[in-house]
């Protein structure tokens, strides 16, 4: 029976050692394939729907700058293949899910490797399954809870997010990369023998490599700044000196050593500075890249700041300033204490999750909930330590695992849950690289008790330890299904919000919107008196104040009430003076009531602001043409065209411009072109067929009329 037992364990080795990327592909799939046809949400209106960059990828070629370049540049791929398809977007931060995952068993399995008690996968006599198993089982169990995690859903549900996932990608790969330059040689001799065929990499080229994903992920997303930190815990922790490692629950060392003989005689043990001095040369190069950032955030006018110019609709750069100077480092701070222990709860128990959170911003250090969450991160932060310098005096491997999942946790976590104010003080999406540390330290710790327990009990306990693992990969895929069923459809993530954060006016603000886009104007309305209600001391939440005020005149203009949608745009300007939509907003107004120059006193205001709004070219065109300033009018449509090639209005009033000068074919292409990108626009058949009649194409100009009385005039009718 035994023997049949490691025949079936020697066989799910193989089972898992040549197909486990399948195995992950094929779940990460299944439990994402209900959000392929997901909409945009949220700041993917701002990011990609709104963002004129991303809709021209020669713009990348021209601007290296901006923090969050590579992650704009992904987006603008997508759209040059694929447009406005949300199927595409989806796809690409799945997959991306997908190879984070991979990269997991990669960084753990190699890990594994470099510690006593996982030196390998032969099943020997005397050797309980449990152990067998290891070089395995350990490193995909904590891939496949990575990957099914429900925790993770924002991040790869969220097509935004995708800055963080893919910073993710791109730290993992840097750190794989590095750990096997230096297991295959590099800074000296191999760390530890190496039996299998030659790498077709060298080491100095997987290390060029690894430091090119460095400044990539620098690139991605801000939180890759806690790299280099990373790479230097790894170092000191897996990868020094064979000869101390082989005392400290590490593989003995080989025969050779990667240090000269001077240093041989003294190796035990090295004091800080030897050890440091020793890898300096080859940690520098890393913690250069940590000037990537703050350099770009200094001086960078790229990707980031154009996009902030665009985002008035979500999240401007003065309102985050704003937000900043109302909310102070130490609250930030005490905020946090409780925020990370939430998101440890979130993390063992996945349950009532929500977009945004109602989350209080904690003033004092002597709230209950603060110190007693203060007490709790210093003990599990005092005990990893502990466990950390204990296991490396004891030759405890699987201590020293479980302290550098801890201390990967809160290392990851730093940028963004400590001193720096964030408006929203809790996002699910800030787990997903720092889940990596949690996940690994648990399951680690689930494989000590279980080994521990059959040393005691002197029986095979795999089958139990297995179950344990399969309970948490199909609770954690259910919930995760479950949870991206929601991002199906925005208005159900956004009731569910307001019901689970009530009192969070962000969330009324935002159902409102999703209500007037389903023309549901009454209830808009009552959102966003909600949401004003709700800041009425906006100085702690100026921006949804402001929104709410401008989306409100929206709603109003839409009902026909202009005369309380000005009220309303002129409540959001005095607030905020520099706020470039609604002076848009309040022109738009204007010219419907026939205040024509004042209208374009206000488009170009708003101009002024953000020369890259492309409405507001529109718009002041529109007012021109009113005004028969035809060939400004032109300049102003071909501006927003330019801006942005798929927006139907401008090429619709670009060819109603072209016809008020007699250019017949330059307007029918104008038209079509509208037609094309919008086959709703009712108006553009019309003026096709008139167009079409005065050029003699009598059949031609028949089938645009009949298509405008299939529409219905005016359905679509463009400002």
């Amino acid at each position: 029976m035994y023997l049949i037992l490691l025949s079936g364990i020697i066989f799910y080795m193989k089972i898992i050692k040549y197909t486990f990327p399948l195995i992950l592909a094929f779940l990460g799939f299944l439990i994402y394939s209900n959000i392929l046809n997901a909409p945009f949400f949220f700041d993917d209106e701002i990011y990609i729907v709104d963002n004129y960059q991303v809709h021209n990828i020669s713009s990348f070629f021209k601007d290296f700058s901006g923090t969050r370049y590579v992650g704009f540049l992904t987006f603008a791929i997508n759209y040059y293949f694929g447009g406005l398809n949300t199927v595409g977007y989806h796809l690409v931060n799945i997959i991306i899910h997908i190879v984070n995952a991979i990269l997991v068993y990669v960084l753990i399995q190699i890990t594994l490797q470099r510690v006593q008690g996982f030196e390998g996968s032969r099943v020997q006599e005397n050797t309980r399954p449990l152990d067998s198993l290891t070089p395995r089982l350990l490193p995909f169990s904590v891939s496949l809870i990575f990957l099914v995690h429900p925790i993770q859903t924002q991040a790869v549900s969220y097509i935004t997010q995708r800055f963080t996932s893919l910073a993710t990608l791109f730290y993992l790969l840097a750190l794989v990369l590095y750990v096997k330059a230096r297991v295959l040689g590099f800074g000296g001799s191999r760390v530890q023998e190496n039996t299998r065929p030659p790498d077709p990499l060298t080491p100095g080229t997987l290390y060029v490599l690894s430091i090119l994903s460095t400044i990539l992920a620098m690139k991605t997303k801000e939180i890759s700044f806690t790299l280099p930190f990373i790479i230097i815990l790894y170092e000191f922790t897996f990868l020094n000196p064979p000869s101390i490692l082989a005392g400290a629950g590490f593989k003995p060392a080989p025969t050779e050593s990667p240090l000269p003989l001077r240093e041989r005689h003294h190796i035990f043990p090295l004091s800080l500075w030897e050890r440091v001095r020793v890898r300096g040369i080859y940690l520098l190069p890393f913690f250069l890249t940590l000037l990537i950032i703050p350099l770009t955030l200094v001086a960078g006018k790229g990707m980031d700041e154009l996009a902030q110019g665009q985002e008035i609709s979500g999240k401007l750069k003065e309102a985050q300033l704003a937000d900043i100077s109302s909310l102070s480092a130490y609250n930030y701070l005490l905020t946090q204490f409780r925020v990370i222990v939430t998101y440890i709860r979130l993390l063992f128990f996945p349950v009532n999750q929500t977009f945004e959170y109602d989350y209080p911003i904690f003033k004092t250090f002597f709230d209950i909930q603060v110190v007693l969450s203060f007490l709790f991160l210093l003990s599990v932060l005092g005990f990893a330590i502990y466990l950390y310098l204990r296991s490396r005096k004891t030759g405890n491997g699987h201590g020293i695992l479980i302290s550098f999942g801890i201390f990967w946790f809160f290392i990851t976590l730093s940028i963004e849950s400590s001193i720096i104010p964030i408006r929203d003080v809790i996002f699910e999406h800030r787990m997903y690289l720092p889940s990596i540390g949690f996940i690994l330290a648990l399951v680690i710790a689930i494989f000590l008790g279980f080994k521990s327990l059959e040393e005691r009990l002197n029986k095979s306990l795999f089958t139990y330890f297995l179950t344990i693992i399969g309970i948490l990969v199909f609770s954690f895929s259910s919930a995760a299904y479950t949870r991206n069923m929601m991002w199906q459809d925005e208005l159900a993530i956004l009731e569910d919000e307001v019901i689970k954060s009530p009192n969070k006016a962000t969330v009324h603000n935002n159902l409102g919107i999703a209500y007037a886009a389903r023309g549901w104007l009454n209830k808009a309305i009552k959102e966003y008196l909600t949401a004003l209600e709700l800041t009425q001391d906006y100085r702690y939440n100026k921006e949804v104040y402001v929104y709410a005020h401008n989306n409100l005149g929206i709603a109003y203009k839409n009902k026909g009430l202009l005369d309380m949608a000005i009220r309303e745009y002129k409540k959001a300007i005095e607030i905020w003076k520099t706020f470039p939509e609604a002076h848009n907003n309040l022109g738009s107004a204007y010219a419907v009531k026939g205040l024509i120059d004042d209208a374009i006193n206000e488009y170009k205001i708003a101009l002024s602001l953000n020369k890259y709004l492309y409405t507001a070219h529109n718009n002041l065109g529109s007012a021109y043409k009113d005004k028969d300033l035809i060939d400004e009018a032109i300049d102003e449509f071909k501006t927003a065209i330019k801006l942005d090639p798929y927006f139907p209005e401008a090429h619709y009033n670009l060819g109603a411009a072209y016809e008020e000068k007699g250019l017949m074919e330059m307007a029918k292409n104008e038209y079509e072109t509208a037609i094309k990108l919008e086959p709703r626009l009712a108006e553009a058949y019309l003026r096709l067929e008139e167009t079409l009649l005065k050029a003699g194409f009598i059949a031609k100009a028949n089938e645009a009329f009949q298509a405008a009385g299939r529409l219905g005039k005016n359905i679509h009718s463009p400002d």
